[in-house]
């Protein structure tokens, strides 16, 4: 599946995102609740992902925000983020 995103007048074309929309985040009439919830904003781009599994402590990197509408993001899942970053890296001295 291919996802098209609309930035700056153009469109731009991914594979293998998903989205993540919003949540209400109060105990509030839903309409109220969603216009008060966290979004994505432009300039979050490239923020990580993070999920803590059902019982876990510490959360886990799952993925890596691309894009951005008015109301939900699109993400990279961090296998792929991982897979793309080794390929570019591959055969590089890289100090962290």
């Amino acid at each position: 599946m291919i996802q098209t995103v609309h930035h700056a007048g153009s469109d731009y074309c991914f594979s293998g995102l998903y989205s993540i929309k919003v949540q209400p985040t109060l105990p509030l009439p839903t309409a109220f609740a969603l216009a008060l919830a966290p979004t994505p904003a432009a300039g979050d781009s490239g923020s990580w992902i993070l999920a803590t599994a059902a019982g876990g402590i510490q959360p886990d990197w799952i993925g890596m925000l691309t894009a951005t509408d008015l109301v939900e993001g699109f993400a990279l899942d961090a296998t792929d983020v991982l897979g793309w970053a080794d390929s570019v890296m591959m055969g590089k001295n890289v100090v962290v």
